[in-house]
């Protein structure tokens, strides 16, 4: 399934670019307008822009 950036929620599985699998754990969509900052099991305060389109699986 793919959904934009700014329709994660907590729980979602997101598929990175490289293939693997990323759990999401926070969505903060107030830091910056336009954009959504998204942390995962990887990473912290990964920026999507809001219309970008990510997989879910």
């Amino acid at each position: 399934m793919r959904k934009r950036a700014e329709h994660l929620v907590s729980g979602d599985q997101i598929v990175r670019a490289d293939g693997r699998r990323d759990r999401v754990h926070g969505v903060d969509r107030d830091r910056e307008p336009g954009a959504v900052f998204v942390t995962t099991d990887s990473a912290r305060s990964v920026r999507y822009d809001r219309a970008a389109v990510v997989t879910v699986v």
